[in-house]
């Protein structure tokens, strides 16, 4: 919650600036996120529901 705070104008102009390399790293930040997660379900033997909640422990806190 703190970094959302912190945004100024100017950052947002950044991100409309830079539209085409922001969606790039968002689309595979998330293809990224789904090949670790599904790549875990054989090596690990984890159930899908396991599996599922690393793949939001990763979304939530941005390892990736």
């Amino acid at each position: 919650m703190g970094i959302g705070l912190t945004v100024v104008q100017n950052d947002l102009q950044g991100i409309v600036s830079y539209a085409k390399g922001v969606s790039i790293g968002l689309i595979n930040w998330l293809l990224l996120l789904l090949v670790i997660d599904f790549s875990l379900i054989p090596s690990m033997l984890l159930t899908l529901e396991y599996v599922e909640g690393i793949l939001l422990r990763l979304l939530r806190s941005n390892i990736i």
